[in-house]
């Protein structure tokens, strides 16, 4: 499962990484916001922010990543991704300040 999730990082969302030693990547992210949310279960989503939804899910179907159709919400919108068990990734496009 770490080679799928490394590539995802490396490959398809195109982030740059150095080897921290014996293979373990560490990932530069761009600009970062955190959120921890109550959920009922055992439930892990990671979301990814962007500026232009309808052109993140082109460049992601490009190599290889379907998202499910996009739902409005009432701050945004949103589209699931790429699955990593447990962790769900999620694109998502905010439009409520």
């Amino acid at each position: 499962m770490l080679r799928r999730d490394r590539a995802f990082f490396r490959d398809i969302l195109g982030f740059k990484s150095v080897d921290a030693g014996h293979g373990w990547l560490v990932f530069a992210l761009p600009p970062t916001e955190a959120a921890f949310h109550p959920s009922e279960g055992d439930v892990h989503e990671l979301y990814f922010m962007c500026d232009d939804l309808k052109t993140e899910m082109a460049s992601l179907a490009k190599n290889g990543v379907k998202c499910s159709k996009v739902e409005e919400a009432r701050w945004g919108s949103i589209t699931m991704g790429q699955s990593f068990e447990p962790v769900e990734v999620r694109l998502i496009l905010v439009t409520q300040e």
